[in-house]
């Protein structure tokens, strides 16, 4: 493992969730974080808020380098893996701590090459409501950039994580069509799946900016995403172009060549790499693509899933 293991297990944790007891009243932090129970952990979690004590920090000279959102799986069989593909550990729970064991690649000058040491990590389940909660974690290893001198420079600093249930789509399916696909949506999340050399791996991926997608009912589109780290603020970006729906796919045309009724009339070879609308409820829109290749003797495949919700 790479030397950064212990500060990637450290962000990993704000991932961690908790399921409600049947009397939940639905609000985050409206139970005992010490009441949890291990049944409480499994699934899928995604940081919502990183919450950094590091109020000392003269932001003259030191820019603070901003928490990634990452997705964490907690499994029945004590395993903590990250982003759907990399286990970091083993867990258990005793009165509302969390202890992870895990492992960390250290340098070792006299051997002049890496070696594995055992890290343990501990994380206070602070409360937890319905389908989201608060987690502490102390003296975690945090980055920041020295204006002064251009070099990156690590310090130990409490966290306070909020965090939520991988939201996933719920409820009937709606019928595909133009009508119900138009709206304002917004990307949560991607899952991926790749197979080479006849070995399939899997991850999942939060949207690490802010991406807003919006279908016009007159077949119009416009496609906003905004990144914002560091001191400069960040920067955003936006496309419009015109769409339609062919059955289950989605093609987006981005420009002002054509026009909607235009795109319908397009070969099917164009409609092959359109986007597929593999599920579709009434506040979620989940598009898919699938890509073969072949490389020499061997042959492969990427499927890609997005994971939107509806703005209202």
């Amino acid at each position: 493992m790479k030397k950064l293991f212990y500060s990637f297990l450290a962000v990993s944790m704000m991932a961690f969730g908790f399921a409600a007891c049947n009397d939940d009243n639905g609000s985050e932090g409206g139970k005992d974080g010490a009441k949890i129970s291990e049944s409480d952990l499994y699934g899928n979690w995604m940081s919502d808020t990183i919450i950094v004590s590091a109020a000392d920090i003269d932001e003259e000279k030191y820019e603070l380098y901003d928490k990634s959102p990452v997705i964490v799986t907690i499994t029945k069989d004590k395993h903590v893996i990250l982003y759907g593909s990399d286990t970091l550990g083993v867990w258990s729970l005793k009165k509302g701590v969390i202890t992870v064991n895990g492992t960390q690649s250290v340098y070792d000058p006299e051997a002049r090459n890496y070696k594995e040491v055992p890290v343990e990590m501990e994380i206070t389940v602070v409360s937890y409501g319905k389908d989201k909660g608060v987690i502490t974690i102390k003296n975690a290893e945090q980055y920041m950039y020295d204006k002064e001198t251009y070099k990156e420079e690590t310090f130990l600093a409490d966290e306070t994580i909020h965090f939520s249930r991988l939201p996933e789509p719920k409820g009937a399916d709606a019928a595909i069509n133009k009508t119900n696909v138009a709206g304002t949506w917004k990307l949560l999340y991607s899952k991926y799946v790749r197979m080479e050399n006849g070995q399939t791996s899997s991850d999942m991926y939060p949207a690490h900016e802010t991406m807003i997608l919006t279908l016009n009912s007159d077949g119009t589109f416009v496609s906003a995403s905004y990144y914002n780290r560091g001191e400069g603020g960040g920067h955003s970006h936006v496309e419009e172009g015109v769409w339609s729906l062919k059955q289950n796919k989605l093609l987006l045309y981005y420009g002002e060549l054509m026009t909607p009724d235009q795109l319908d009339t397009l070969p099917d070879e164009y409609w092959e790499n359109a986007r597929t609308v593999s599920r579709l409820t009434n506040d979620f829109l989940v598009l898919s693509s699938h890509y073969e290749w072949t490389n020499g003797k061997e042959t492969g495949y990427n499927d890609n899933e997005e994971y939107y919700t509806r703005v209202n």
